[in-house]
């Protein structure tokens, strides 16, 4: 697995049970509180594996859905352009026509405590005799199911006995350091220059402010009135980072989106935040970084960099981007060869030759970055 997915022993404990699942043939449901990233972290293993997401939310189902209620497909599935004639399914017609097209597929079921219950007694069958649409499920199709708890649940309602007996229970509580990780990372997906900048400041801020306002944990406002806003949580953190890098240096509309995603506390601590640091391009970085003084600047602002360079290298900077890293453990030694193992694992993207050019480059500074490294590159092999 990917470094994003969790180098802690708590995190790598939650992924090998829901694996586990899968080889067993069995359904885990995967339970937290509201924007904790329990989305993220399925379609990342279901990458990881290989496998495409087909998301089914019950909580927009009617209960006919389980029976056949049809529904008009006007674009097309390939495509997404519209189709000159539209044609009706139904939901599991729909769902068992993208197993048709690609057994490895991942069925994820997600708000299913806020589904209707004659949902969730469709849901039996399918799960117990993995029967879909009249047809057995495909050996390699895994069934998955996401929830939030009852009391913070829209429409939240406790599952059937019969229905939870034949799920395997996880309580989602992936560690915030290995969230960060992700988060840095954008979750192992491609994204733009702008985008993984905001990903890097958002991401050395809450690195370090994890006990404080900026807390990444979903804590839902008690006062209603409260909870019908804006609220810190890891979803309302990762959405901001997308919106700031749409927006770009206007402070005032800055300010805004940020009062209006994380709320009035975490706002105001991560503006003053934001504001202070002055963060050089990459292509400052990469020309200059023999003249910039990394000693003057904070060890948020080295993280800030190192996670820059690590998402934005590519096969005609990256030996650039290693020497940087080096240059940098003058000063921020730990931080630089922990953060080395990164820019490793992203090496291994341009090729062996070039994954071992900044193995050597790295662990001629950093005695230790060489053994990390080989660690994850088997374990991501």
């Amino acid at each position: 697995m990917s470094a994003f997915l969790g180098n802690s022993s708590e995190a790598r404990a939650q992924i090998d049970l829901i694996i586990g699942c899968f080889d067993a043939g069995l359904t885990p449901i995967v339970t937290s509180d509201p924007g904790m990233g329990k989305t993220a972290l399925i379609r990342a293993i279901a990458d990881e594996m290989g496998y495409e997401v087909y998301l089914f939310i019950g909580s927009r189902k009617d209960p006919q859905a389980m029976e056949g209620l049809p529904i008009v497909v006007r674009d097309d599935p390939k495509t997404g352009k519209p189709l000159e004639r539209p044609y009706t399914v139904n939901s599991l017609t729909a769902m068992a026509e993208q197993v048709a097209r690609n057994p490895k597929t991942l069925i994820f079921l997600d708000e299913v405590r806020g589904t209707n219950e004659d949902v969730q007694a469709g849901y039996l069958t399918f799960i117990q005799d993995r029967e879909l649409d009249g047809s057995p499920l495909p050996a390699e199709t895994l069934i998955i199911m996401a929830a939030n708890p009852v009391a913070t649940g829209a429409n939240g309602q406790y599952l059937a006995p019969p229905l939870s007996n034949r799920l395997i229970h996880i309580d989602f509580n992936f560690p915030v350091e290995d969230w960060i990780a992700g988060l840095v990372q954008n979750f192992g997906k491609e994204s733009v220059e702008a985008h993984y900048v905001e990903l890097a400041r958002m991401s050395a801020y809450l690195r370090s402010n994890t006990g404080g306002t900026g807390i990444v944990e979903t804590v839902v406002p008690k006062d209603p009135a409260k909870a019908d806003g804006a609220f810190p949580s890891r979803r309302a953190w990762t959405n901001l980072a997308l919106l700031l890098s749409k927006i770009g240096d206007r402070r005032v509309v800055r300010d805004l989106a940020i009062l209006g995603t994380v709320g009035e506390a975490a706002a105001l601590s991560f503006k003053t935040w934001d504001e202070s640091l002055n963060l050089p391009s990459v292509a400052e970085i990469l020309t200059g970084y023999e003249k910039i003084e990394w000693g003057t600047f904070s060890t948020d602002k080295i993280f800030a960099v190192l996670a820059m360079l690590t998402n934005m290298s590519t096969a005609e900077n990256i030996e650039t981007c290693a020497k940087v890293f080096a240059k940098i453990g003058d000063t921020q030694e730990a931080l630089a060869a922990t953060m080395g193992n990164d820019l490793i694992v992203r090496s291994k993207t341009f090729g062996d030759d070039m994954k071992w050019k900044v193995i050597n480059l790295l662990s001629a500074k950093f005695r230790d970055v060489l053994n990390g490294a080989a660690g994850i590159t088997t374990r991501a092999s």
